[in-house]
């Protein structure tokens, strides 16, 4: 998040409660694909950049 700022970014946000999304993803994946998908750590950043 520190670079983000650094490079003007503001209001950053990280979102961590991706499961729902993982679950339809590995619903339709052979089973250790799914289970792999289920197991990583993924998330979603949202940032503004202020014009100037």
């Amino acid at each position: 998040m520190k670079l983000l700022l650094e490079a003007g970014f503001a209001n950053p946000v990280i979102d961590r409660k991706l499961g729902a999304i993982h679950w339809a993803q590995a619903r339709k994946m052979r089973p250790l694909q799914g289970l792999e998908r289920l197991a990583q750590d993924r998330y979603a950043i949202c940032v503004t950049k202020p014009l100037r």
